[in-house]
């Protein structure tokens, strides 16, 4: 899995997760102890969480390690970086969207 794609899946799942949840960049900064320009960073896919944060970020966000890593190939369950990040695009949208996301998808497959 190439770097660029790894840093943005993993900042998409961060994002998404604190989007829904509620916080702000601000809030979960500091929660997490970091500058807010650290977490954009992180959000943007410009940087990998160091360690200490990434486990923050698993209590803070109360995420599951393996959600973060399910793109990894360790093992028979992983998913494909391209489902995990389009899943992560679609998490957010309304259910009228998601519908609309749906019937396009639908008429591809035809």
């Amino acid at each position: 899995m190439d770097d660029i794609k790894c840093k943005k899946l993993i900042g998409l799942i961060v994002k998404n997760k604190r989007d829904e949840l509620g916080l702000t960049q601000e809030e979960l900064s500091a929660q997490l102890d970091i500058d807010q320009s650290n977490l954009s960073n992180i959000e943007n896919g410009k940087n990998y969480p160091s360690f200490t944060t990434f486990c923050t970020l698993v209590e803070t966000l109360n995420i599951e390690p393996n959600e973060f890593l399910s793109f990894l190939k360790f093992s028979n369950n992983s998913k494909e970086a391209i489902d995990i990040e389009i899943q992560e695009y679609i998490k957010p949208l309304s259910t009228k969207l998601k519908t609309n996301v749906l019937e396009i998808l639908k008429k591809i497959n035809e």
